[in-house]
Protein backbone atom coordinates (compact mmCIF):
# COMPACT_ATOMS: atom_id res chain seq x y z
CA UNK A 1 0.00 0.00 0.00
CA UNK A 2 1.04 3.73 -0.68
CA UNK A 3 -1.29 5.23 2.08
CA UNK A 4 -2.28 4.35 5.52
CA UNK A 5 -5.60 5.83 4.50
CA UNK A 6 -8.32 5.18 2.14
CA UNK A 7 -10.20 2.03 0.81
CA UNK A 8 -7.63 1.03 -1.65
CA UNK A 9 -4.65 2.40 0.35
CA UNK A 10 -3.60 4.47 -2.38
CA UNK A 11 -3.25 2.03 -5.51
CA UNK A 12 -6.88 3.77 -6.76
CA UNK A 13 -9.44 6.52 -5.79
CA UNK A 14 -12.31 3.72 -6.65
CA UNK A 15 -13.49 0.78 -4.45
CA UNK A 16 -11.33 -2.11 -4.64
CA UNK A 17 -12.74 -4.93 -5.91
CA UNK A 18 -11.17 -7.04 -3.32
CA UNK A 19 -11.08 -6.71 0.67
CA UNK A 20 -7.85 -4.87 1.77
CA UNK A 21 -7.89 -5.15 5.47
CA UNK A 22 -7.31 -2.46 7.89
CA UNK A 23 -3.98 -3.56 9.41
CA UNK A 24 -2.32 -3.20 6.08
CA UNK A 25 -2.12 0.52 6.53
CA UNK A 26 0.43 0.32 8.77
CA UNK A 27 2.55 -1.50 6.07
CA UNK A 28 2.34 1.36 3.79
CA UNK A 29 4.69 3.58 2.17
CA UNK A 30 3.87 6.55 3.74
CA UNK A 31 4.04 5.23 7.54
CA UNK A 32 7.61 3.25 6.76
CA UNK A 33 9.05 5.96 5.39
CA UNK A 34 11.20 7.10 8.18
CA UNK A 35 11.27 3.90 9.88
CA UNK A 36 14.95 3.31 9.74
CA UNK A 37 13.55 -0.57 11.13
CA UNK A 38 11.04 -0.71 8.27
CA UNK A 39 10.69 -3.23 5.24
CA UNK A 40 11.14 0.04 3.05
CA UNK A 41 14.04 0.81 4.42
CA UNK A 42 15.56 -2.99 4.29
CA UNK A 43 14.92 -3.31 0.31
CA UNK A 44 16.14 0.55 -0.50
CA UNK A 45 19.37 -0.63 1.41
CA UNK A 46 19.75 -3.52 -0.52
CA UNK A 47 18.87 -1.69 -3.78
CA UNK A 48 21.57 0.22 -2.78
CA UNK A 49 23.83 -3.00 -2.34
CA UNK A 50 23.25 -4.11 -5.82
CA UNK A 51 26.71 -3.19 -8.09
CA UNK A 52 26.92 -3.77 -11.51
CA UNK A 53 28.48 -6.91 -12.39
CA UNK A 54 28.54 -10.55 -13.02
CA UNK A 55 25.65 -12.41 -11.41
CA UNK A 56 26.48 -16.64 -10.48
CA UNK A 57 24.24 -18.80 -8.27
CA UNK A 58 26.47 -20.70 -5.74
CA UNK A 59 25.95 -24.00 -3.87
CA UNK A 60 23.59 -23.48 -1.28
CA UNK A 61 21.96 -26.21 1.06
CA UNK A 62 18.55 -27.16 1.18
CA UNK A 63 16.14 -23.96 2.02
CA UNK A 64 19.08 -21.42 0.99
CA UNK A 65 19.94 -19.37 -1.60
CA UNK A 66 23.31 -17.76 -2.46
CA UNK A 67 24.66 -15.82 -5.27
CA UNK A 68 27.44 -13.17 -6.20
CA UNK A 69 27.85 -10.25 -7.95
CA UNK A 70 31.44 -9.72 -7.65
CA UNK A 71 32.90 -8.83 -4.71
CA UNK A 72 29.22 -8.97 -3.32
CA UNK A 73 27.52 -12.23 -1.59
CA UNK A 74 23.54 -12.55 -1.39
CA UNK A 75 22.31 -15.43 1.52
CA UNK A 76 19.00 -16.37 1.94
CA UNK A 77 18.02 -18.69 5.06
CA UNK A 78 14.42 -19.43 4.17
CA UNK A 79 14.56 -22.58 6.37
CA UNK A 80 16.90 -25.01 8.51
CA UNK A 81 19.72 -24.87 10.33
CA UNK A 82 21.85 -21.38 10.56
CA UNK A 83 24.23 -20.60 7.89
CA UNK A 84 27.46 -19.74 7.76
CA UNK A 85 28.57 -16.76 6.84
CA UNK A 86 31.59 -15.88 4.20
CA UNK A 87 34.35 -14.09 5.74
CA UNK A 88 34.18 -10.55 4.75
CA UNK A 89 31.97 -7.20 6.10
CA UNK A 90 28.42 -7.90 6.41
CA UNK A 91 26.64 -4.62 4.60
CA UNK A 92 23.26 -5.29 5.55
CA UNK A 93 20.89 -7.80 7.16
CA UNK A 94 17.50 -8.50 8.12
CA UNK A 95 18.40 -10.10 11.27
CA UNK A 96 21.10 -9.80 13.54
CA UNK A 97 23.94 -12.51 12.35
CA UNK A 98 26.95 -13.32 14.40
CA UNK A 99 29.13 -15.30 11.94
CA UNK A 100 25.88 -17.36 10.99
CA UNK A 101 22.58 -16.36 9.57
CA UNK A 102 19.37 -17.51 11.20
CA UNK A 103 16.23 -19.04 9.27
CA UNK A 104 14.42 -16.42 8.18
CA UNK A 105 16.71 -14.39 7.41
CA UNK A 106 18.79 -12.85 4.93
CA UNK A 107 22.38 -10.97 4.50
CA UNK A 108 24.81 -9.14 1.85
CA UNK A 109 28.40 -9.64 2.37
CA UNK A 110 31.46 -7.89 0.87
CA UNK A 111 33.88 -10.39 0.28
Amino acid sequence: PWTAEGPAFGFSAGEPWLPMPAHWGAASVAAQRDDASSTLALFRAALALRPHGRFAWQDSPSGALVFTRDELTCLVNVEGDPLPLPPGEVRLASEPVDGSLPAGAAAWVHT
